[in-house]
């Protein structure tokens, strides 16, 4: 998590429930 929180820090801080999603889509691709 800590590296998606550097890359999309506004997003992460925008949807704190969506980044969940958002991080398991990025592993699973």
């Amino acid at each position: 998590g800590l590296l998606l929180g550097e890359v999309f820090p506004d997003f992460r801080a925008e949807t704190t429930t969506g980044t969940i999603s958002f991080h398991q889509f990025l592993g699973d691709s």
